[in-house]
């Protein structure tokens, strides 16, 4: 089964989003350790979304999130 996750900066905290409400919000303080350690657990980051599928946004605005997947048995 694949599983899919989204690793957003929130409020100077790096979080890991899986959209299941049972499961805990996983919190990192830098961005380099938490993908260090998804990247450990089997995840595989898929990087930001391309700009072609992004909203037009305000230019002040950055996209920090990366996509993330894994198979889980």
């Amino acid at each position: 089964m694949r599983q899919y996750a989204w690793l957003d900066l929130y409020g100077g905290m790096w979080l890991l989003l899986t959209g299941k409400p049972n499961e805990p919000v996983r919190r990192w303080a830098d961005k380099d350790s938490a993908l260090a350690e998804l990247r450990e657990e089997g995840w595989t980051i898929t990087g930001p979304p391309p700009k072609r599928f992004l909203i037009k946004q305000d230019p002040r605005q950055r996209i920090y999130g990366y996509g993330l997947t894994r198979t889980v048995h």
